[in-house]
């Protein structure tokens, strides 16, 4: 995801947690702020209920996924209104 800073991530598949929870949450640090994504914003609120049934406590997912981030965007003119784009 885009935005002002770097934000460090992992990528650990929907369907790891799903095949292996156990294994997918020791992947994921623990004592810091997490924040899942995905397309549409369920499989975030999964894994989220994984990683708080196993002693994670701050943790969160964005709303309506990264669809939502996308249309968020909006296109803006940043040249003179009668410059050509």
């Amino acid at each position: 995801m885009e935005g002002p800073s770097f934000l460090p991530y992992i990528n650990i598949p929907y369907y790891d947690f799903i095949e292996d929870i156990e294994g997918s949450v020791a992947r994921v640090p623990a004592g810091q702020k997490i924040k899942v994504v995905c397309a549409k914003e369920n499989s975030a609120k999964f894994v989220c209920e994984q990683l708080l049934a196993n002693g994670f406590t701050d943790v969160g997912y964005l709303e309506d996924g990264i669809v939502s981030w996308g249309n968020m965007l909006a296109p803006r003119r940043i040249t003179p209104t009668d410059a050509p784009l």
